[in-house]
């Protein structure tokens, strides 16, 4: 779906609306071709039978007609900000700062509260 939709996009899809897909909207869907794995693909035109969809970057309508069996439900929201952050939270530099930062913060919030708790208390001696 690039370029509208990066690698690792974050994509909001809101289930229940096979009744509210009109041609151009992308739907997330079980692809036969992928082994019954979701798909995210835009609605070439909307038949009786079902959805026939295309990939941005595809020359040729997918050959699955995308059916109410087959619909997950149509993309409401996405980003591309993670499609560089992904990829580098998975090598172990990436893995080290997912973890050593978040823990940073609750030892640098403890220590204010400490501090503050401290202050406080002298404050309150004199």
């Amino acid at each position: 779906m690039t370029p509208a939709y990066g690698k690792y996009a974050l994509v909001l899809v809101k289930n229940k609306t096979y009744d509210k897909v009109d041609p151009g909207d992308v739907i997330a869907f079980k692809a036969d071709g992928l082994g019954g794995n979701t798909a995210l693909h835009r609605v070439v035109s909307v038949t009786p039978e079902g959805f026939i969809t295309k990939g941005d970057a595809n020359k040729q309508a997918d050959r699955q007609m995308v059916n109410d069996l087959a619909f997950l439900g149509r993309t409401v929201w996405h980003t591309n900000l993670t499609t560089k952050l992904i990829p580098v939270l998975q090598t172990p530099k990436g893995i080290f700062f997912m973890a050593a930062l978040p823990m940073a913060w609750v030892i640098l919030v403890i220590r204010l509260i400490r501090l503050c708790a401290a202050a406080a208390v002298s404050k309150n001696a004199h």
